[in-house]
């Protein structure tokens, strides 16, 4: 069972472990530098919006620029920025909420998840 907390840790262990359970070779190491998909708040949300829906809102906006996805993309993800930390008393009151379920989980998968309930996340 592969946690999160273990992969954001340590990326290149996690897969070589997960490639020697599937029987991948060995020496396989694939890139893992490159975080995908991670979360953001648009810096001007109406814009971002336009360029989300289509090439075609794309082009609406960017008449001038090639017809590529790939540009649209490339301009969104500098439309982004990082979304904000958690606020403190908002994880406090989730961690009281969830306290039951995360001791259920770890009796479940025989995992100590003890450290999901510390007030202040791992870096």
């Amino acid at each position: 069972m592969i946690l999160h907390d273990e992969l954001a840790a340590d990326p290149a262990a996690v897969m070589r472990d997960l490639y020697l359970f599937l029987g991948v070779d060995g020496d396989f190491a694939a890139d893992v530098s490159t975080r995908h998909n991670a979360g953001a708040i648009p810096r001007v949300p109406t814009l971002y919006w336009m360029l989300s829906k289509s090439v075609k809102g794309f082009r609406r906006v960017f008449p001038s620029l090639p017809r590529g996805t790939r540009i649209a993309a490339g301009i969104k993800r500098r439309l982004v920025r990082p979304a904000d930390p958690l606020p403190p008393a908002i994880r406090r009151r989730l961690i009281g909420y969830f306290r039951d379920d995360v001791a259920r989980t770890g009796e479940l998968i025989g995992r100590d998840l003890s450290h999901w309930l510390e007030s202040s996340p791992r870096s």
